[in-house]
């Protein structure tokens, strides 16, 4: 069933490639601008002439697997895809060894493949769908007692997408506490030397031709906590889990938090979703922002019960948001990049608790669904 189920979404995504079906915003352009292109730099320049010259502010290794082969446009697509396809099964097994033969494996499965922002960097080349796969296997691998392979394929997810060692961040807290220091060790020294033989070439932890100024944003940093912790959480957003006076301490605490450091940070330059659309309605009636770190600090008080249930993701996912945290653009795209690993990760790592990952199976599912939306009306 499994082998079946795999083949049908390679089958329809084959279908969509053929009708150029985009469902990430933008996904497209990146491509014939970047993505492709870059293919191209690889297979016609010295390797370390194609260092400097990337046209793309992602790692090489992609574009090494890609242009190793004389694959056009469309093989390229649909061989992204496969990659993708193949982490969907990787998903549904991670699924099916903590929750057995009931329907969740499936429906989890099925939420990460349709999610527009894997479903659409995969239908139209990114780099950031390889990184993906690598530590999708890494969990897999670790689960099957391949510690070290997993440990060495986790760590090359830097060198398709850079950002990926925040991830990594995420997979030591589990070595940390689960005491496999060895391993978190050969993790961190592989990224390591990969991080830091691309800063040697690039000068900078993007090719020279993307190396604009880092802009530390406080709103990119609230806006991806919360949107994490609601893509993670938000079947456990009942008032009841907490009293209402508890949950309305919690808000008198981070509401004047997040306006302090909503207002005191830059705009966004690009992205930023509804968050840009309401803090130009609020610059037109008082010249400050509201409506946003309103909706953040709801958004974070709901989050809160779940967040102190479980440190371990919370640490997590505040390091991730502080790696988003360097930029103060945002997409959608770039914080499910690190939502499906990490949940992964626990359906990998955590102590038997069938309850709190079928509530995350169901948040999962609630997240792709809502995404799909946005896409739909084209956010």
């Amino acid at each position: 069933m499994a082998a079946l189920f795999l083949i049908g979404c390679l089958a329809l995504g084959v279908l969509f490639c053929k009708l150029e079906y985009n469902p990430s915003f933008g996904a497209r352009i990146d491509f014939t601008r970047y993505h492709y292109p870059t293919i191209e730099q690889f297979r016609t320049l010295d390797f370390f002439v194609f260092l400097r010259e990337m046209n793309t502010a992602s790692g090489p290794l992609y574009y090494a697997l890609m242009g190793t082969t004389p694959m056009g446009p469309d093989s390229v697509r649909i061989s992204t895809l496969l990659l993708h396809v193949m982490s969907t099964g990787l998903v549904w097994w991670l699924g099916y060894r903590r929750l057995g033969a009931t329907a969740w494996p499936w429906l989890l499965a099925s939420a990460f493949y349709f999610s527009p922002f894997q479903l659409g960097p995969a239908l139209w080349g990114h780099p950031e769908t390889l990184a993906t796969l690598l530590i999708f296997l890494a969990l897999w691998l670790h689960t099957q007692g391949f510690v070290a392979t997993a440990s060495v394929l986790s760590a090359l997810s830097v060198s398709s997408r850079q950002t990926a060692i925040a991830i990594l961040g995420g997979l030591g807290l589990w070595d940390l506490q689960q005491g496999r220091f060895k391993n978190l060790a050969l993790k961190m020294a592989v990224a390591g030397v990969m991080l830091v033989a691309l800063i040697h070439h690039w000068h900078g932890l993007t090719p020279p031709k993307f190396q604009d100024h880092m802009a530390i944003s406080g709103r990119t940093f609230l806006a991806s906590f919360a949107m994490m912790g609601l893509a993670l959480f938000n079947w456990n957003m009942r008032p009841a889990r907490a009293s209402w006076g508890t949950l309305l301490r919690y808000w008198l605490i981070l509401l004047p938090i997040c306006l302090i450091v909503y207002n005191g940070s830059i705009h966004f330059d690009r992205g930023g979703f509804i968050f840009s659309i309401l803090d130009k309605m609020d610059a037109k009636q008082w010249g400050w922002c509201l409506s946003s770190p309103l909706i953040l600090s709801l958004t974070l008080t709901l989050c809160v019960p779940s967040l102190r249930e479980d440190p371990m993701t919370t640490l997590t996912l505040l390091g991730l948001s502080a790696t988003l945290a360097i930029s103060n653009v945002f997409y959608i795209k770039y914080v499910d990049f690190y939502i499906w690993p990490l949940a992964l990760s626990i359906f990998a790592f955590a102590l038997d608790q069938p309850a709190k990952l079928v509530n995350m199976t169901k948040s999962l599912i609630a997240w792709t669904v809502v995404n799909l939306t946005l896409v739909s009306l084209r956010y």
